[in-house]
């Protein structure tokens, strides 16, 4: 009985699918090309035709006011400045002389406008003789005692004084830091001088700081020098640059510094903050600046 109904179970059962059987390949069909013809007019010394429209056909113009390049009256040579920066007004304070000519061929100028943004002028001179001038506070007009003639030059000094400054120098109390910016005409609100891109000058800076205070600026360290609870650092930039595009910028900043030294016996200072002391130090330091090189590929 178990071995019949075993075989009726089996006679019962679905009988299994049968094997699938793959599709042909199709095979793939040649690429055919289309048959090379060489243009057998064609000479080296064959160009397209001329052609008279415009290859390219441009929208109508965007927004704006156009500026005119300003026309220049004299020549900044060279100005030397003494400043200081006082943290109570957010206050830049200092001296400033400049070395100006007479343009070349110009007929003679009776009076010299320098640009000077916000500020108050304690005196306006020629070595020991005062001058009268004007102010409307952007531009100072100084009024000389004869007429500047061509490639004759003349020295200007100016004490003046900007307070709660929010161009040109920027105070950020709560790191103790204050830098200057000039880019690209706000130069003349922290000094005053001929701020416009087509005139170059050479340039010296004297800044002082307190001794706990460090200063950086474009140029070249000349030297330093301790004046009673002060420190002044001069600064000198010997190639002419236009003021507005090599910024003598400065910087003063209560700092830790980092010194590295190199192969070829050479040694950088890193400035930083303190709270970023430990950081800076894993960066200056020959494998830190290796991973951070290969970092930026």
């Amino acid at each position: 009985m178990g071995a019949a109904a075993s075989a009726l179970l089996a006679a019962c059962a679905s009988p299994p699918p049968p094997p699938s059987t793959p599709a042909p390949e199709r095979p793939t069909p040649p690429l055919v090309l289309p048959p090379f013809r060489m243009d057998s007019g064609a000479t080296l010394d064959r160009v397209p035709p001329f052609q008279t429209g415009p290859l390219i056909t441009w929208g109508p113009p965007p927004d704006g006011v156009t500026h005119l390049e300003r026309v220049r009256r004299y020549d900044l040579q060279h100005q030397v400045t003494t400043v200081r920066f006082d943290w109570t007004r957010h206050a830049v304070v200092g001296t400033t002389t400049l070395t100006i000519a007479g343009l070349t061929g110009a007929a003679p100028i009776s009076n010299v406008v320098i640009d000077a943004g916000d500020m108050t002028f304690k005196s306006v001179a020629i070595g020991s003789t005062a001058l009268k001038y004007d102010y409307d506070g952007r531009a100072l007009t100084v009024h000389l005692p004869s007429p500047l003639r061509s490639a004759q030059k003349m020295g200007i000094t100016i004490e003046y004084d900007g307070a709660n400054r929010s161009k040109g120098a920027y105070f950020r109390p709560a790191k103790h830091i204050v830098w200057t910016q000039g880019e690209t005409e706000d130069n003349h609100f922290w000094v005053p001088t001929y701020d416009f891109p087509n005139d170059k000058t050479t340039w010296e800076f004297y800044i002082w700081t307190a001794k706990d205070e460090r200063a950086l600026s474009n140029g070249r360290l000349a030297g330093s020098r301790t004046v009673g609870d002060s420190i002044e650092r001069h600064w000198v930039l010997h190639r002419q640059s236009t003021f507005s595009r090599a910024r003598p910028a400065s910087r003063i900043h209560g700092s830790s510094t980092i010194r590295s030294s190199f192969r070829n016996s050479s040694t950088v200072e890193w400035r930083t903050s303190p709270r970023h002391r430990k950081t800076m130090r894993r960066f200056s330091t020959p494998r830190g600046r290796n991973r951070r090189r290969t970092q930026l590929g």
